[in-house]
């Protein structure tokens, strides 16, 4: 590997290593972050659907910290605990939400969908096909979803909108 990503300051000429976010040199001055060499063929890692593919383009001294979701697995937090039947349940909060979505039409495109997401495993195993409507239950309560298959969530998780889990436990099972 080539040698790391470096800042370079426009105002007096230092030189900083790009390990770390830095927004200001020690003189006051911003930064500016000097072009890599590039990467060759062989660098980008095939077998990965994301951007971390070019992750050898940043050269960084260190593996990067994924902390939004941007790894490999979405809800990787959330490990199957085993502890009665069913599904574990994730549920999430959109980021364009709240009382302004739900109260003005207009807005009513950003609200989530009434659906399930499922990891392909459980979807094969349970034989629920993507955008088949599933009913979702726990103590009692049932809902009527849309099943949606993520090839990128973990086994044993199912994942919806808060907004359609009212009412669900942290297990659920799913039946069609």
């Amino acid at each position: 590997m080539q040698s790391a990503a470096t800042y370079r300051c426009p105002a007096c000429g230092a030189s900083l290593p790009a390990d770390r976010p830095l927004w200001r040199c020690d003189c006051g001055s911003h930064l500016d972050l000097e072009p890599g060499p590039g990467l060759a063929r062989g660098e980008i890692a095939a077998g990965e659907a994301s951007l971390w593919r070019y992750r050898a383009a940043l050269r960084l001294r260190q593996p990067p910290r994924v902390s939004l979701g941007e790894g490999p697995d979405l809800a990787p937090f959330a490990e199957p605990n085993g502890k009665g039947a069913g599904l574990t349940l994730v549920t999430f909060h959109p980021l364009f939400s709240g009382p302004g979505v739900e109260r003005i039409e207009p807005l009513a495109f950003q609200r989530p969908p009434a659906e399930i997401e499922l990891s392909r495993a459980d979807a094969e195993r349970l034989g629920v096909a993507n955008g088949q409507t599933v009913s979702v239950g726990t103590n009692g309560t049932t809902r009527e979803l849309r099943a949606r298959v993520n090839r990128r969530l973990i086994e044993g998780v199912a994942r919806i909108a808060d907004e359609h889990a009212t009412g669900l436990g942290e297990r659920v099972e799913v039946m069609t």
